[in-house]
């Protein structure tokens, strides 16, 4: 006959919250007993008063743009006046981190045809005073597919070339290959982290980002949209033979018209946005900017507009990852759409290849 282990000792009034409101059960109690009574209705573990399904609806409305005071509101209305604290919410979104944490870093699969890299900036608490934090951001497009997919994302103090550095490194050390280019803006932070990671790998200046640069050499106002007119006559010549002879008569223009600032800068840092112009033309088109990322960028500022300023970095990121998850998801699901032929992309390399070899001063 099997010793008894521990007798029962009544029952205890248990209350949990669902989604269907707030419930009170009689648990069974347990007097000597090695091992205590738990209940295998789901939500009454040792400790918990909500149910899991309701935590994740919890932690889902949250990442899906919800404020927590917003969620702790509607959770005090479905629960029947027995709701949520903000505390609570963010509590619940934290349990996610393992997840989130795991696809930072699950292995790239190569080859990546082209790399995007981008920085946003967003405000966060820390040690009581606002900062702004930099959201890094990586997008590749798969060669053997041309479907877009995000990389990667973190956060940091700044774009500092370190901070740039150490994420750039953390994508080459889950398996990114070298890529056949790399589109960015000119920021100091990038190209120096570019040069000390990958490099050799051609870079593509962003072309929208230098119309903007170039505003700062003009000398009047007015001459803004003539400067910006002749620099798309560049942009669009679809060769880099074209370009040569359309940049030389850029240059006179300007000159002839006493803009000798803005020529100077323009002669020596036209080269940079010009990687991509062999390139077939539906592959410039997609290349020769950073706008993938601006696009990125504006889906997450709505995200973390809702909440303004952050209360920590591990928060922002939390945020971040769930959006980045989302866009992924879509761009490499089977709904998704190449963003670029597997063919052109080939093409594009070729184009290249067979560029570095050339002259890198078209103006000469």
């Amino acid at each position: 006959m099997t010793a008894r282990n521990g007798q029962r000792n009544g029952f205890k009034p248990r209350t949990i919250r669902t989604s269907s409101g707030q419930i009170t059960l009689d648990v069974p109690q347990v007097r000597n007993s090695q091992t205590p009574f738990i209940p295998i209705i789901p939500g009454f573990e040792s400790g918990s008063r909500i149910d899991r399904s309701l935590n994740l609806a919890i932690a889902e409305m949250y990442l899906q743009g919800v404020s927590t005071r917003k969620v702790a509101r509607v959770m005090n209305e479905i629960c029947g006046g027995n709701g949520v604290s903000a505390t609570y919410v963010s509590q619940c979104t934290a349990q996610l981190d393992t997840l989130f944490e795991k696809w930072r870093n699950r292995p790239i699969p190569p080859p990546i045809a082209h790399l995007f890299l981008d920085a946003t900036y967003t405000k966060v608490r820390m040690h009581d005073i606002v900062s702004d934090c930099a959201v890094f951001v990586a997008v590749g497009i798969d060669a053997e597919t041309g479907r877009r997919m995000v990389l990667g994302v973190s956060v940091g103090l700044s774009e500092a070339a370190e901070h740039w550095a150490t994420f750039i490194q953390s994508l080459m050390m889950r398996g990114m290959n070298r890529p056949n280019c790399i589109t960015s803006d000119d920021h100091k932070g990038i190209r120096k982290a570019l040069a000390e990671t990958l490099t050799g790998v051609p870079w593509q200046r962003c072309q929208f980002h230098f119309q903007q640069n170039a505003q700062a050499h003009v000398t009047s106002v007015r001459y803004r949209s003539i400067a910006a007119a002749h620099i798309r006559t560049v942009f669009n010549a679809g060769n880099r033979a074209s370009a040569r002879l359309i940049i030389q008569n850029t240059l006179s223009v300007f000159r002839a018209d006493k803009q000798y600032k803005l020529a100077d800068w323009f002669e020596e840092n036209i080269e940079e946005c010009l990687t991509v112009i062999d390139c077939p033309p539906e592959v410039q088109r997609r290349l020769r900017t950073s706008n993938i990322m601006e696009s990125i960028n504006r889906q997450l500022k709505r995200r973390t507009n809702v909440i303004s300023i952050f209360p920590s970095e591990a928060s922002l990121l939390r945020i971040v990852t769930a959006k980045a998850m989302d866009l992924s998801d879509e761009w490499e699901g089977n709904s998704g759409k190449s963003y670029i032929s597997p063919e052109k992309l080939q093409q594009a390399a070729e184009a290249l290849n067979a560029a570095s070899s050339q002259p890198k001063n078209p103006a000469a």
